[in-house]
């Protein structure tokens, strides 16, 4: 994996001519390229390899940096994709040298920020699950992969929890307004006209309709995404599975070369069980 240094020289490139941004504007300030508010230089996009997502150079500049407070997400994580949560290089307590690089664009300006970042990267140490695994500068490349894996899988299934969470929000929210209106409409008197009542009963009903329409998206949404969580649970479940599994292989081998290395040496066997 990625140190951050390793990534800001090998992970990101600048969109040009030849090959442009998807998208006209940059997801985080919502400004389109190449313009700025006059508060902040004019963006250029940068794409980042891993996710071919795109950005405003000095936005994703602030994003990865640990000082900046407006840019930080719920979980303090500045190692991942704004946009897919996708991990893209290791945690600062993984690899300590990750300080930036002063000769690439999006370095940072002063020594403080580094103090700051391992500061804080001391801190957050203690306050992540104990029960995730990450990657391990020892670990074997099989056994990293599979630890990205779980990593990557744990931060989608935490935004989708979020998502669910939203959308819970918006169901209430839909019930009890339409809740309102019932009651609205309960409590309203219809018109002694008969033509103009039953106006204003097709309006009620198809109001209703719509309500309900929309009250059966949101419920299909909620039922959806927690389909999918189901799924990166059972991914994530297996992908710690096969952590343990070759964690136990190589305990083994390593086992069985210190079982090999204690033969006492300027001995070997003969035929017939004979030392020489």
């Amino acid at each position: 994996m990625y140190s951050k240094r390793e990534f800001l020289r090998y992970g990101i490139t600048e969109c040009d001519d030849e090959n442009p941004p998807k998208e006209p504007e940059c997801p985080i300030c919502h400004l389109e390229y190449g313009t700025t508010d006059n508060d902040t230089p004019a963006e250029h996009a940068i794409r980042i390899e891993h996710c071919e997502h795109t950005f405003g150079s000095e936005c994703y500049r602030q994003w990865i940096m640990p000082t900046n407070q407006r840019y930080t997400t719920g979980d303090g994580q500045r190692n991942a994709c704004p946009m897919c949560k996708a991990v893209l290089f290791a945690p600062p307590w993984y690899n300590r040298d990750d300080e930036v690089p002063s000769d690439i664009e999006m370095a940072s300006d002063s020594e403080e920020s580094s103090d700051s970042e391992d500061a804080e990267a001391a801190q957050d140490s203690h306050t992540y699950d104990p029960n995730r695994v990450y990657p391990r500068r020892s670990a074997s490349p099989e056994e990293n992969a599979h630890l990205r894996r779980v990593y990557t899988l744990y931060h989608m299934r935490m935004a989708n929890l979020d998502e669910i969470e939203a959308q819970r929000l918006l169901l209430g929210a839909h019930d009890v307004e339409q809740k309102e209106l019932d009651r609205r409409d309960a409590a309203e008197k219809l018109p002694d006209n008969p033509i103009e009542a039953e106006r204003v009963r097709i309006q009620r009903e198809a109001r209703r309709v719509v309500a309900e329409r929309k009250r059966d998206g949101l419920v299909f949404n909620i039922c959806a995404k927690e389909a999918r969580n189901a799924r990166l649970l059972r991914e994530e479940a297996d992908e710690r599975l096969a952590v343990e599994e070759v964690t136990w292989r190589q305990k083994v081998d390593d086992e069985g070369e210190e079982h090999s290395e204690r033969r006492q040496p300027g001995f070997r066997v003969l035929p017939g069980g004979r030392l020489r």
